[in-house]
Formats: structure tokens, C-alpha cells, sequence
């Protein structure tokens, strides 16, 4: 018999092969050459070791060159050598402070990171996500305080989540902190984005702030994606993690049998190992195959050979799954089959109870099980069969896993029963969803699968209905990104009844624009125009949406034209005539015509006075206007009737934007101070409330008021925060505040890879639209930002930018005038480089003597 610990003789039964081979014993050396290894073996590694190990024992050859590759990868993969190696360096390596562990069910991530900490003697504060437990900033920031023996000080605790963060981490210093967020999947939407944005700021802070020993690790079944610019998901950080090692594989097997005589743990070392190879040494596939023998009378050696034939046969280690699923399924028979077929149907953790109901669903009284029936069948399934959460009484089958289950048992009777089953699954989750609202508490995953229910049941509409009820955010118009993959699966699916498809394109259409796919989102539009035909009020929001997506881009005269057309469309609807008057006030706006700006947005707010969640943005840009214009009084009679607003019917996304528009009252008045105290509040409401826009202005103040502190280091990241923010408003004056603050830090490369962007970004925007001031004045603050570098820009290109900037239409806005003054000043280092400013200063500085709109 073989000791699974002894590697050659594993090596041997598996390939044929009775000699060590140099590159074996060179890889025996130790973890830190196996480790070199590390980045070709990863997932890949072991499918390239099963490919030519089977090759190898199809050919009966002994010794060969391919032969010894192959041992090379299976010794390295069998005692996770390179995992384990890569991993350790990680956590030792200052450099690395989000560690990502990824790599499927059951693989051993978590065993695979236990063991590394053992071994390098650390503790860790271990968390698990679940769909009742979502890690958040704050769980992080209360790691690394326990951590250091440090309570946040009272002038921090008004301070946004970031802050303390960052000031907890200071404290700790190069002290260690070791933080691990377990099913870490949970944390993630459809596009593999951290749903929490606070969360997305922790960590990037963690990835690029100043040294220190807080190292957090992410155990995931799916790697993440960064945000816009955000660095955190670094490659050399991720550590793959495929199938068990064959040792880990053994004792799975041996804890998985439960003492029970029969499966995999019952066959000889020479046939497991064959089975380990044939099943990708994957957990899944060994409870798959011991559920098979569990619930039928196949015999474990007739299983592995049959498994043998299905791998020689596809050489594809999920195809065998699919096979073993397949098998599984056809064993089951009556009422267990209906229970397995029941929580597939769900695809998300449901109790026994709900099962019932499900199972019982249009039976005979004598037909129905029991409640008790059903948790004693669902405990027999659990060990293999199915999933049970640990922390409370709750079945499910990954999505995946239920959708092939529900296909095979059904086919008799051509996918009817399926699409029944799955019916009713999603009308049990609807009611459970409306009768107990909390239930699901944060999980996300729920309300994907009532909506996936219904789509595989082929009812696209009820799909529809449970989007449409359960995504609050489009009546608010702030749509939930959660939901695009099946408003995708939808899109051409809907019939044109009560306008479902034509509602779901313009969603659509919106949530492209959010994520800057600008030809994505028009091409949405351009649908609900088609599918519109001649109606009018449906064109007209169209319209507007359009129009709104033309001023992202900088087409202003586009994006007039359009909203004057919406309103003509549509002049006794106060929605959008409200929203085409507030399109044109900010067209206006950007154009330099402050007075007109200000009497069109007024028009609006009094157009949509009756719907608050219109009245109060409009309301919002308002205050921005008179704060532009350096009309105070009136600007704070609006921020009045904004907190009146606020306060009767209190919202997040409004208490966010009121904050916001606060913090850009106070720093127009130089209040410095207050203007960040707010700003960090609008940040912390905005990212609870998902609300990109208002986080990205928020911390725009915040970046303008660290400038004027000569604190440029904190300006630099409060501009490097806003800009992955960037995505539907393509704000320019970020990347400015950017370069300079980087300029001043002494970060040069960052600061002229910033002024080229914005010379790029400016002069494509002054191109769209001759009469775009912003765009004049930021294209003339590139430009002496490059002149001072030593680049062909020359001071006079600047000052006619800033003269284009002050055109026959544009009016005088004293608090944009001085703060464009104030960067151009603090673009300069020292007194000879504001000299070499000058011609552009005393252009600004007559600018500032022109009469304001009042």
C-alpha cells in the first residue's frame, strides 16, 4: 500500500514510472525553488498535468521528456508547494496588502490559508461574508484598531470611515494586522465589482497608502475586478487555487465518508489515485461521486471505471462533472427527487419549509410530505448531495449545479415540469420576499434568484415585474447595477405590452451611461425609439436621455437640441419638461451664461415642485449655481428649502446631494473647514447610498480645500478617489486637481501623465463645443502646467485658451474666476515660476473685475 505523503511512489502509480527524475529532485530542494514554478502551475497546472499523464499511460511510455514535465507540475500541484510559497510571499512582502485566494468550491482556500498562517506562527482576524453577514469598512477598521490597542479620537469619529481607516492604520504602523474575509464572493455584483463602495475605498487605501502591516486576505470562489482606476486587485497578489492536492484529496474523501464503508474512501490507493486524476481532484466531483453510490446500487470500483471511460472519452475534467451530475440525478427516485429537485429550483439557501411548499405544490393530500418529511430527506442529501449553510437551517445548489439538475430530470416530458417547477419556486420567493421583508436582510443573491426563476421558466415578464419591484432605484432614478445581466437576458424577450420592453431598454440605456459606454447606452436608446414609434411621451424622455448623454460627452448644442425636443414633445408632462429645463440651464451653464442659467433652472424646480425626488437635484444645482455666481443670500435660501425637504420625507441620496451642495456653499465662502466637514459626510452617505455622482463632487471640495491648506499629499488622494468616479460625468476638473496636486507633492510623472490627459480631454471638448468655458479654462491650465515642464507649450497657447474661455456670450462668475486663479497660482512651486505665469494672471485677475450676473 502507498503512503499518500510519499510523493514518488504517488508519482509512480499514476504515471508508471519507478525513477526520480533530476527535475524532481529538484523540486524536493525546497518551497523556495518549487516556488519559481509558481506562476505556470496555478489552475492551469493541474489540467496540463492530467492531459499528459494520460497520454503518457495511453502510450505505456516509461521515462521521457514529457513524462518529466509532467511530474515536475504534479509534484509541485500535490503539495501545494507554489500556492504555498506564493502566499508566504505575500504576506511577508510590504508591498502586497490585498491578497486575493481564489479557486472554486471546496479546493481548499480556506484550508490552504489556515495552514500558511500556522506556519508562519500569525493570527488573523477571520470573518466569513454570508448573505446575513456583509464585511464592510468597518469591520476593517475595527480589526486594525483592536489591532493596535487604539480607539479612534473623538475629532476623528465625525470623520468619513476612510479617514479613520487611514488614521488607524498610521497608528499601527508597520505593526501587523493580518485580516481574512472568508466567501468573499457574496461581496461581489454580476460584473465581479465590490458592491460596497466604502468597502472599494478601504481597500484601495490599503493597497497604495504610505508603508504599514495591515495585510487583508481574500478567500473567493471568483476573483474581483477593481473599479475605473482603482489599483487593489493587483495579479502578483492573487493566488490561484485549483484542484485539492492528492493528500488534502485523500482525506476528503476519508472525513466525507462519515465512517460510512461505501464510496470513494472504499477503493484501493491505485484506483483512487486514478480517480483523483480522472476527477480533477476536485472536492464537488468526490461528493458528487459518493452521493451516486449513497443513493443508488452502483458499486464504487464500477463508478471510478465508468468515471475513467468519461475522462479518456472527453479529456475535460468538467465535462466528467456533467456526467456525474447527470448519474446522480437518474438515481434519485420519488420523494427525494422531488426534495433535490426543489432546492435546485429555488438556487439560492432556503429553509425545509419553504421546500415543502414546493414539493407539495399541486399534490393529493396523500401525496404531501411533511415539514419533518422534508428536513429529514434534505439532512440525507446535505452530506453530498446538496449544500447546507452552517449557521442556520438552510439548502441550496449553486446556480449552475441547479439549472443542469433541473434540465436532466425533466426531460421525459419535454421541460414542462421544469418550467412549472421553476414557476412556482419563483412565486414562493416573490411571497416570501413581500410577507417578510427582511427575511433576506442584505443578500442580494435572493432577489437574482427569484428574477433567474423566472427567466428559466420562460416568463419573462414576471421576470420583469420582480426587477421592477424589487429595483426601488429607477422610480429615483438611480437604477441598481445588480440587476443589468438579467435586464440583459431580457431585452429581447419582452412583447411590447405595458411598454416592459421598451422600460427596460431605457434602463439599460442608463446603466451603459453610469458605467461610461457611451455607444452602448445610445445604441439602448436608439431602440426605445424604434420600438416607441409615434408616441410621443415615450419619445420624449427618450430624448432626454439622450440629451443628457450628449452633455457627458461635451456635445452641449447636441444635447440643447435635445432637450428643447423632449419639451416640445411632451409640453403638459411637468417631468420632462422639468428635467429638459434643467438640461438646457446646465447647457447654459457651461457655456458661461450664468444669468440665463439661473432663470432656466428655476423654471424647473418650480416644474417639477410637485415631485420631490425631481425637485430636490434641481433644487441642488440651484445652490451651485449661485455659489458660481458668488450670490450667497440667494444661495442659501435654497439650501433651506432643500434641509425643509430633506427633513419631512428623509432620504439618502437627497440628505447626500443637500450635504454636498452645503460643503460647495462653504468652501465658495472660504470656509474651508466646515466645506470638508460636510463634504465627508455627503462621501459617506453618497457610497451607502450608491451614488457615484455625489461622491465624486463631494470629494471634489474636499480635494479644492486640502489645495488651499498647502496639504498636497491628502489633495492628491482625494482627487485620485473622485476619479474612478468619473464615469457618467467625465469631470475634467478632477484630473486638474489631480495633476496639480501631484505637481506640488513632487510626484512629476503622475502630474504630466494628468496634464496630458486633460490637454487631450479639453481640446476634444472645446472642439464639440466652441463656446465651453470649463473646457477653455482647464485646456489653458494644461497648457501652463506643460509650459512650466519644459514642454512645446508655450504661455502664449495658454492665454488664448483663457481669452476663447471669456467669449462675447460668456458672464462674469467671480467664485469659478478666483478658483481658476487660485489653481493657476498653485500651479507654480516658487516666484519665479508665477512669473513666468503672469500674462495668464493678469488675464484672470481683469476677469475678476467683470460685473456678475445678478
Amino acid at each position: 500500500m502507498c503512503a499518500f505523503g510519499d510523493l514518488a511512489s504517488v508519482w509512480r502509480q499514476l504515471t508508471g514510472s519507478s525513477e526520480d527524475g533530476p527535475v524532481l529532485r529538484f523540486l524536493e530542494r525546497g518551497d523556495q525553488l518549487s516556488s519559481m514554478l509558481s506562476g505556470l502551475l496555478g489552475i492551469a497546472g493541474l489540467a496540463i498535468a492530467i492531459t499528459q499523464v494520460r497520454r503518457a499511460r495511453s502510450s505505456g511510455s516509461g521515462r521521457t521528456v514529457t513524462g518529466e514535465r509532467v511530474r515536475d507540475a504534479v509534484q509541485s500541484f500535490v503539495d501545494r508547494k507554489p500556492e504555498r510559497a506564493r502566499l508566504r510571499r505575500a504576506l511577508r512582502d510590504g508591498r502586497s496588502r490585498v491578497i486575493i485566494v481564489a479557486g472554486e468550491t471546496g479546493v481548499g482556500k480556506t484550508k490552504l490559508v489556515r495552514r500558511v498562517l500556522d506556519e508562519m506562527n500569525i493570527e488573523a482576524d477571520w470573518r466569513h461574508a454570508s448573505p446575513s453577514f456583509q464585511p464592510s469598512i468597518g469591520t476593517v477598521l475595527r480589526a486594525v484598531e483592536t489591532a493596535g490597542g487604539w480607539t479612534s479620537a473623538p475629532e476623528l469619529r465625525d470623520q468619513s470611515s476612510l479617514d479613520q481607516l487611514e488614521a488607524a492604520v498610521r497608528h499601527l504602523g508597520t505593526r501587523r494586522a493580518i485580516i481574512v474575509f472568508d466567501s468573499a464572493e457574496w461581496l461581489l455584483n454580476d460584473n465581479r465589482q465590490l458592491m460596497d463602495l466604502s468597502l472599494e475605498e478601504g481597500l484601495e487605501a490599503l493597497a497604495t497608502g504610505p508603508r504599514h502591516g495591515v495585510k487583508l486576505v481574500l478567500v473567493t470562489e471568483v476573483t474581483p475586478l477593481a473599479r475605473a482606476d482603482g489599483t487593489w486587485v493587483d495579479p502578483r497578489n492573487v493566488v490561484p487555487v485549483s484542484g485539492l492536492p492528492l493528500d488534502y484529496f485523500k482525506e476528503f474523501t476519508r472525513d466525507s465518508a462519515d465512517g460510512h464503508a461505501k464510496g470513494l474512501a472504499s477503493l484501493t490507493d491505485q484506483t483512487l489515485a486514478n480517480a483523483y486524476v480522472d476527477l480533477g481532484g476536485r472536492p464537488r466531483l468526490a461528493q458528487l461521486f459518493d452521493a451516486i453510490i449513497a443513493h443508488s446500487d452502483v458499486d464504487a470500483s464500477a463508478l471510478a471505471a465508468k468515471v475513467r471511460t468519461w475522462a479518456d472519452q472527453y479529456n475535460d475534467v468538467g465535462r466528467v462533472g456533467d456526467r456525474l451530475l447527470r448519474e446522480l440525478t437518474a438515481a434519485f427516485r420519488s420523494d427525494r427527487l422531488r426534495v433535490y429537485n426543489a432546492v435546485a429550483a429555488f438556487g439560492t439557501p432556503v429553509d425545509a419549509a419553504l421546500v415543502a411548499r414546493l414539493v407539495n405544490e399541486g399534490r393529493t393530500p396523500e401525496e404531501r410530505l411533511t415539514q419533518s418529511d422534508v428536513a429529514r430527506k434534505l439532512r440525507a442529501l446535505s452530506p453530498h448531495a446538496i449544500y447546507a449553510l452552517e449557521d442556520k437551517d438552510h439548502y441550496y445548489l449553486p446556480a449552475r449545479e441547479a439549472r443542469r439538475v433541473l434540465t436532466w430530470s425533466s426531460e421525459d416530458d419535454s421541460g414542462k415540469r421544469k418550467r412549472l417547477l421553476l414557476r412556482t419556486a419563483a412565486k414562493l420567493l416573490r411571497q416570501r420576499r413581500t410577507e417578510h421583508p427582511g427575511l433576506d436582510g442584505p443578500d442580494p443573491q435572493a432577489s437574482l434568484a427569484e428574477v433567474d426563476a423566472w427567466l428559466h421558466a420562460g416568463i419573462p415578464h414576471s421576470a420583469f415585474r420582480s426587477i421592477r419591484e424589487l429595483d426601488g432605484g429607477v422610480l429615483a432614478g438611480n437604477p441598481n447595477t445588480l440587476y443589468r445581466r438579467p435586464r440583459e437576458d431580457l431585452a429581447e424577450r419582452l412583447d411590447d405590452a405595458d411598454h416592459d420592453r421598451i422600460d427596460n431598454y431605457n434602463v439599460l440605456g442608463y446603466l451603459y451611461h453610469v458605467d461610461g459606454d457611451f455607444e452602448r447606452s445610445q445604441a439602448a436608446y436608439r431602440k426605445v425609439l424604434e420600438l416607441a414609434g409615434d408616441e410621443a411621451s415615450i419619445k420624449a424622455k427618450v430624448y432626454l436621455n439622450l440629451a443628457w448623454l450628449s452633455w457627458s460627452q461635451g456635445y452641449v448644442e447636441h444635447a440643447r437640441r435635445d432637450f428643447e425636443r423632449a419639451r416640445d414633445l411632451a409640453p403638459t408632462d411637468r417631468i420632462v419638461v422639468a428635467g429638459a429645463l434643467e438640461g438646457v440651464a446646465r447647457c447654459q451653464r457651461r457655456q458661461g451664461r450664468f444669468r440665463a442659467a439661473i432663470e432656466t433652472m428655476k423654471k424647473a424646480a418650480d416644474m417639477a415642485r410637485p415631485q420631490r425626488a425631481r425637485w430636490g437635484p434641481i433644487a441642488v444645482r440651484m445652490v451651485r449655481l449661485y455659489v458660481d455666481a458668488g450670490q450667497f443670500d440667494a444661495a442659501r435660501v435654497w439650501l433651506t428649502r432643500i434641509e425643509e425637504a430633506v427633513d419631512r420625507e428623509p432620504d439618502s441620496r437627497s440628505n447626500a446631494a443637500y450635504l454636498d451642495a452645503l460643503a460647495a456653499f462653504h468652501l465658495g465662502r472660504g470656509e474651508e473647514k466646515r466645506a470638508v466637514s460636510r463634504a465627508r459626510q455627503a462621501v459617506q452617505v453618497a457610497l451607502r447610498a450608491n451614488d457615484p455622482v455625489t461622491a465624486l463632487e463631494a470629494r471634489t471640495t474636499i480635494c479644492i480645500a486640502r489645495l488651499r491648506g498647502a496639504q498636497w499629499n491628502a489633495a492628491a488622494r482625494e482627487a485620485g478617489l473622485a476619479e474612478r468616479y468619473r464615469g457618467m460625468e467625465q469631470s475634467m476638473i478632477v484630473i486638474a486637481l489631480h495633476g496639480i496636486a501631484c505637481r506640488r507633492s513632487g510626484q512629476t510623472t503622475e502630474a504630466r501623465q494628468a496634464f496630458g490627459e486633460l490637454l487631450r480631454e479639453a481640446t476634444a471638448r472645446a472642439e464639440r463645443d466652441r463656446q465651453d468655458f470649463t473646457a477653455w479654462e482647464l485646456l489653458g491650465l494644461a497648457r501652463c502646467a506643460l509650459y512650466l515642464d519644459g514642454s512645446d507649450q508655450e504661455i502664449e497657447h495658454a492665454v488664448i485658451a483663457f481669452k476663447k474661455a471669456r467669449h462675447p456670450l460668456r458672464e462674469s462668475a467671480p467664485t469659478l474666476t478666483e478658483l481658476v486663479t487660485f489653481l493657476v497660482k498653485t500651479l507654480a512651486t516658487d516666484a519665479t515660476e508665477q512669473a513666468r505665469l503672469r500674462p495668464v494672471l493678469v488675464l484672470l485677475e481683469r476677469a475678476l473685475l467683470m460685473p456678475s450676473p445678478g
